[in-house]
C-alpha cells in the first residue's frame, strides 16, 4: 500500500511487429529488457520468437522492428511437453519453454514439433532448443532428434548454464511398457542428464545415480556457485511414497554425480501428519506400525521449485499433486474422449541450511 505511482504511457507496437504475434512474455536480462512475441507464418505452417528491446527507463520500446530470433521447421505442438501439471522456473505450461542463466546475461527458448508418428511407440521428438545472450546474438541452436521413443523417455525439465550450455532432465524407461512390475524390488526408470553445446548434435548424457534410494521425481537448476544440482524425492522402494529428498550436483567433465551437503534428507513423521483428520491419522498410525522402518512417506510430492537464499540455504518447494487421466466414449460425438480430473493438496517447503542440516 506504499507503491506511488512514477510514470505511465501508452505505445503503439503495430509498426514494429509482424501482422500474425501474440504475446509470450516480459523479461529482464542482466542489463536489457524485452518483449518477446510468438511469430506465426500461416501459410507455411512454421513459426518462432521475435523479441523487442524495452525501456523501462522510458516506458517505450527502443528500435524500429522486432529482431526474429528463430522459426521452427514445421508445426508447434501447443501445450506442455513438460508433463501434465508440471510448471519450471522460468518457464509455463505453453507452446515455448523458457529458462534464464543464473547471471541473467543469456536465455534459452525450447519447443517441440508435433509428432512424426502418431505411436509413442515409433516416435522419437524433434525439440527445438536455441540459446542467445542478452544482445540477442544466437549462441547456438536447432532441432534436435531425442535419442529414445517418446515410450521411453519423458522430458521433465531444462536449464542453461551461465557458459551458455544446455542441460536437459529426462526420465528414461527400461521398456516401453510403464506400468511393466518392477524387478528386484528396482524401478523400471532412471534419470538422465542431456547436454547441449554449440557444435555437437548429440548431446552428452550423464545417468542420475543416488545411493541405496529409489528416485521418483527430479529436478534440475545451477546455484551460485556455477555447479548443475539435481534435486528430487527418493523412496526406500519402488513401490513406496516419497520419504525424503536429496541433492546431488553435476560432474560434468567425469560424468558423475555427488552428493550436496549430507545429500539426503528424510520427511520427519510429524511434519506429514500435520493438516489431517484424526481419521487420517489413525489410518498413517496404522500404515506406521506395519512399515518394518516405521515410514509413511507422502503419495504423489511434486517439486515446484528450489531457491537458494543469501544466508546459504535451499528451499525445495512441493506439493501434492496428481492427474488422473479418463478416457471414455463419447455417444454424442461418437468418439473418444479424455477427462482430467486434477487433485491438488498440501504444499511442503524444506530447508537445508548452508551445514546440510534440515
Amino acid at each position: 500500500n506504499d507503491l506511488k505511482l512514477q510514470k505511465e504511457n501508452t505505445v503503439s507496437t503495430e509498426s514494429k511487429l509482424n501482422d500474425h504475434t501474440s504475446y509470450d512474455r516480459f523479461v529482464k536480462l542482466q542489463n536489457k529488457t524485452y518483449l518477446f512475441v510468438r511469430d506465426v507464418d500461416k501459410e507455411a505452417h512454421t513459426e518462432g520468437i521475435s523479441a523487442l528491446e524495452f525501456s523501462p527507463k522510458d516506458l517505450d520500446f527502443k528500435g524500429a522492428k522486432a529482431t526474429g530470433l528463430f522459426q521452427s521447421t514445421d508445426k508447434v505442438q501447443m501445450g506442455s511437453y513438460y508433463g501434465v501439471g508440471r510448471v519450471y522456473s522460468g518457464g509455463y505450461l505453453g507452446a515455448y519453454g523458457f529458462d534464464v542463466s543464473n547471471d541473467k546475461s543469456k536465455f534459452l527458448y525450447t519447443y517441440r514439433l508435433v509428432p512424426r508418428e502418431k505411436k509413442d511407440k515409433l516416435n522419437k521428438d524433434i525439440i527445438g532448443m536455441y540459446a542467445f545472450d542478452e544482445n540477442l546474438t544466437k549462441l547456438w541452436g536447432g532441432e534436435y532428434e531425442m535419442p529414445y521413443t517418446e515410450a521411453l523417455m519423458d522430458n521433465l525439465g531444462y536449464t542453461i548454464s551461465n557458459d551458455g550450455k544446455c542441460y536437459m532432465l529426462a526420465r528414461v524407461f527400461e521398456n516401453d511398457d510403464r506400468k511393466a512390475a518392477t524387478k528386484d524390488g528396482a524401478p523400471n526408470y532412471h534419470f538422465e542428464v542431456l547436454i547441449y553445446d554449440k557444435g555437437a548434435k548429440k548431446p552428452k548424457i550423464v545417468e542420475v545415480k543416488i545411493d541405496t534410494y529409489f528416485p521418483k521425481e527430479a529436478y534440475i537448476y545451477e546455484d551460485s556457485k556455477h555447479n548443475i544440482v539435481i534435486g528430487g524425492f527418493y523412496g526406500k522402494a519402488a513401490n513406496k511414497p516419497v520419504d525424503g529428498a536429496y541433492l546431488v550436483k553435476l560432474d560434468v567433465e567425469k560424468s558423475t554425480i555427488s552428493k550436496v551437503n549430507g545429500g539426503y534428507y528424510e520427511i520427519p513423521t510429524d511434519i506429514i501428519k500435520s493438516f489431517t483428520s484424526d481419521r487420517e491419522k489413525r489410518k498413517m498410525e496404522k500404515k506406521e506400525d506395519k512399515d518394518p522402518e516405521g515410514d509413511i512417506g507422502v503419495d504423489n510430492l511434486v517439486i515446484r521449485d528450489i531457491y537458494e537464499m543469501p544466508n546459504g540455504s535451499t528451499k525445495v518447494v512441493a506439493e501434492q499433486y496428481v492427474v488422473r487421466v479418463t478416457y471414455y466414449y463419447d455417444n454424442g460425438c461418437h468418439c473418444m474422449r479424455t477427462k482430467y480430473d486434477t487433485y491438488a493438496d498440501d504444499i511442503f517447503i524444506m530447508s537445508v541450511d548452508a551445514n546440510g542440516k534440515l
